[in-house]
């Protein structure tokens, strides 16, 4: 990647952290989807436009770059709208520290991309919520 294109991304990034959570996340997702698709298309059909593939190195590089979304810094009530209490709070806690200490999902966060990550999330989420509302 040459100093030009470093600092452009640079720059993109400065400016990304200006924008509110929720444009943050919709430019999240519309880099990502643009990332896929172009990696798909790309093993399909060969593309010969060097605009397209030096915007999908930027969108990659830049991508990579951006501060992670951490869904547990927003409150459920700005996130969802919700009247939650702070007994609710707490449980949304014990349940994001049993998880985070789960030795299945730790393997399966170091195995997987997020993508496929999930699946095993959802195993893990489905035994707990279960075992909390019996």
């Amino acid at each position: 990647m040459t100093a030009k294109l470093y600092a452009f991304r640079d720059w993109a990034v400065d400016r990304f952290k200006e924008f509110d959570e929720r444009a943050q996340r919709e430019d999240r997702d519309i880099l990502k989807r643009f990332e896929n698709l172009y990696s798909f298309l790309g093993q399909i059909v060969q593309v010969q436009e060097a605009v397209k593939e030096k915007t999908y190195v930027f969108a990659k590089a830049l991508r990579s770059r951006l501060p992670r979304w951490d869904p547990w810094s927003v409150s459920r009530k700005e996130r969802f709208g919700l009247n939650l209490s702070e007994a609710d709070q707490l449980l949304f806690d014990q349940f994001r520290e049993e998880w985070v200490q789960n030795p299945h999902l730790q393997n399966q966060a170091k195995a997987n991309p997020i993508e496929n990550f999930k699946f095993g999330f959802d195993k893990v989420s489905t035994r707990r919520s279960s075992s909390v509302w019996a």
